[in-house]
């Protein structure tokens, strides 16, 4: 026996899961991206220390290559992190109810 108003909260449950289900696939292929990006600046600058390591300014370069590097991980990781706290939000939410 379905009522009215379980219909319509069966309805709006699924539509949250679906939205739900959308942002953390937009957020994978964020994050994916982001650490493709993080695997070739890191490439670069390690090939890059082994080639101007007799030049100062080379050197240094490619030591800048690499903290852009590290920011790029630490934006991917922070997009991560913002994925745990809403599931353990949510788990700890669905517990209670």
């Amino acid at each position: 026996m379905t009522t009215p108003e379980q219909s319509l909260l069966s309805d709006r449950f699924s539509q949250k899961e679906y939205e739900e289900r959308k942002h953390q696939q937009r957020s994978l292929y964020v994050r994916n991206w982001l650490n493709s990006i993080f695997i070739v600046i890191s490439a670069l600058a390690m090939i890059g220390v082994v080639v101007f390591s007799d030049s100062e300014i080379g050197t240094m370069a490619c030591y800048c290559l690499a903290l852009l590097a590290v920011v790029v991980k630490m934006v991917e990781v922070m997009i991560r992190m913002s994925g745990f706290k809403r599931n353990s939000y949510d788990t700890r939410r669905n517990h209670t109810a």
